[in-house]
């Protein structure tokens, strides 16, 4: 029996291990390992481009703040700006306007903004409604 249990193993040796077979079995090792290798670099490579998207990003926000920036920076340059920065810090008025200075939140301060705003409101509608003679005389008088 013995015998027989070699004659076995011999014939499955030289049926399998054969020079061809080793070579086919390199050969897969082979291209499974260029296939791990193609994977790893094409999975770093999404990698890689997701984060230079991202700085695309983040240059494209800083360029757009850069811009806004530069437009205040003019803005605060122009005239307009520097008259509404005097009226609001200084409390300067143009001639004939009187300027009224009072505390911020102040039962009083409300009132006023209520009562102007609803002059104003009251104003523009009754002026919708007024000929352009009524308009004149309400002017001069």
């Amino acid at each position: 029996m013995n015998i027989k249990i070699k004659q076995y193993i011999y014939k499955v040796r030289h049926n399998y291990m054969t020079v061809n077979n080793m070579i086919i079995v390199i050969a897969l090792f082979v291209a499974l390992g260029f296939v791990w290798g193609s994977l790893n670099a094409m999975q770093k490579n999404y990698g890689l481009q997701k984060d230079l998207d991202e700085k695309q990003k983040e240059l494209t926000i800083d360029q757009l703040e850069n811009k806004n920036l530069q437009l205040e920076g003019l803005y605060y340059q122009t005239d307009e700006y520097k008259e509404l920065a005097a009226r609001r810090d200084v409390g300067l008025a143009k001639n004939g306007e009187k300027l009224l200075i009072l505390p911020n939140n102040t039962d009083l301060a409300l009132q006023i903004d209520k009562k102007t705003s609803n002059t104003v409101s009251r104003q523009t509608t009754n002026q919708k409604n007024e000929s352009n003679i009524q308009k004149w005389i309400n002017f001069l008088f």
